[in-house]
């Protein structure tokens, strides 16, 4: 298949530029230790922020996929750096196996396996050079973020995400926007975003163990928070972030009474309260534009149901499923809607084409509407099997750290990204948002930090900085290799 698919002068430049980019950020963290914590706050928020620190290479922007070309950020280079400096300093702790690495391990090698053996191949290479991206991330938060004060450094920079979402949403909505997307693409990416960290922000706050200017900064991040939520006007999103961020704050929360917390819960009641009102009436429209029998059991509509419908064609003759981010590609070629319609063919795509005229990504198939489905379709029963696993190991991981022998004072970070994660998983019953990059990244992150925190079963977390040659000896490890 010859799709108008071509490097640009710009990604031979970009590309260039890595390797010196990436020696000087290295050479700089090994030689100045204490700009480790600012990498550390740059790598959590880094993927949300608009800086334009971004290549975009040998990309096909005009097909409908959950990713659309090979991406490198600033962000990378960071976390390359940062990774590269921790296995070469000897003041670093120890290497060991994160937990919940394995099953996404055997995730991905199927994904691959799917790419090798299904047509086109570029779609599914676009897709598996993100979950890489995803490990490197993954396993610089499990080797990097392993002490009181990382930790600390790490909340922060979720709390300064969560409060830059909310200005730019608060911005765009006082502009006119009528669905604010934050610095995100579109509502329901922002509204999976805050669903993911806001809960993490949340534990952080209501717990009793960060220092008191951070939870004063949580506080703050997780009531701005709420206008930006309802003003998504995500209809899975809105009481999804209710659910996720309410049970955070519930479990960690200590419930001794004090003018704090009475003010914080008083100050966060009339907010929500005049902001439903206040919102009400579109609230109101945006879940009146479709009912769930409608959106699923009417055969006529297009709707979320629709995609059952075509995971159910696509198994028919594929139980491998069609290959990791082919469902617009083998959808828009090779199955009709019910109404009779039939979306346009990407294979009618030629470099002249392009060349001469514009190309309306809407007349293609879009991506399942639900992670599941799209992963069913894409990667068959044992790519779907394999995932579920995945997600069941994560969320045992979560679990066992409430009861193992996690110190007391880190628990509450444990049950955030918990609820950050159901958050997740919830909000992607109904969306593929799982995939977009900003949300990716940031789930690997946490993966990371959930991993180091399960370590640290073995040995208590240290409440120092292993950077600091003098303190060293004064820390405890969180395992042996």
């Amino acid at each position: 298949m010859d799709f108008p698919i071509a490097f640009e002068t710009k990604d031979f430049i970009g590309l260039a530029l890595l390797i010196p980019a990436f020696l000087a950020v290295t050479i700089a963290l090994f030689l100045l230790p204490k700009l480790r914590e600012a990498t550390i706050f740059l790598i959590v928020i880094g993927p949300i922020l608009p800086l334009g620190l971004d290549i975009h290479f040998y990309g096909a922007d005009w097909y409908r996929g959950t990713i659309r070309g090979f991406e490198i950020t600033y962000v990378d280079v960071l976390a390359s750096g940062l990774l590269t400096c921790v296995l070469l300093d000897p003041r670093e702790k120890k290497l060991y196996w994160p937990a919940g690495l394995a099953p996404l391990l055997v995730f991905s090698l199927w994904a691959l396996i799917t790419i090798v053996v299904m047509e086109p191949r570029i779609f599914g290479s676009y897709e598996l050079s993100k979950m890489l991206r995803g490990f490197l991330l993954l396993l610089v938060a499990a080797f990097s973020i392993r002490t009181e004060r990382r930790i600390f450094i790490a909340i922060a920079g979720l709390a300064a995400a969560v409060s830059l979402q909310s200005l730019w949403g608060l911005y765009q909505w006082f502009s006119g926007t009528f669905r604010i997307t934050g610095t995100l693409e579109h509502a329901n990416i922002l509204s999976t975003y805050l669903c993911l960290i806001t809960p993490v922000v949340a534990a952080a706050a209501a717990s009793k163990h960060p220092p008191i200017l951070l939870r004063a900064i949580c506080w703050i991040a997780v009531i701005a928070a709420v206008p930006v939520i309802l003003l998504t006007l995500s209809r899975t999103g809105m009481p999804v972030f209710a659910f996720v961020v309410s049970a955070s704050i519930v479990t960690c929360i200590s419930w001794r009474p004090n003018p704090v917390k009475v003010g914080f819960a008083l100050l966060g009641l009339l907010l929500v309260s005049g902001l439903v009102a206040r919102s009400w009436e579109q609230v109101s429209l945006r879940y009146g534009e479709a009912t769930l029998a409608g959106e699923y059991f009417d055969e006529e509509s297009e709707g979320r149901g629709y995609y059952f419908r075509q995971a159910k064609a696509i198994l028919h003759n594929r139980p491998f499923g069609v290959g990791l981010n082919n469902w617009s590609y083998i959808v828009s070629k090779e199955f009709t809607t019910e109404r009779g319609l039939r979306y346009a063919n990407y294979d009618d795509l030629t470099a002249f084409r392009t060349r001469n005229e514009e190309i309306y990504s809407g007349a293609y198939a879009p991506p399942a509407h639900n992670l599941g489905l799209i992963t069913l379709g894409e990667m068959g029963w044992v790519g779907l099997f394999l995932f579920v696993v995945a997600w069941f190991r994560w969320f045992h991981i979560a679990l066992v750290n409430q009861f193992g022998k996690l110190q007391r004072e880190f628990r509450f970070l444990s049950i955030g990204i918990l609820f950050g994660l159901l958050g997740l998983f919830l909000q992607n019953l109904t969306e593929w948002t799982f995939r977009q990059s900003e949300v990716f990244m940031t789930f690997s992150l946490l993966l990371g930090i959930l991993a180091a925190l399960h370590q640290a079963h073995k040995q208590p977390l240290a409440p120092g900085e292993e950077d600091e040659p003098e303190e060293k000896e004064t820390e405890e490890r969180i395992g042996n290799a």
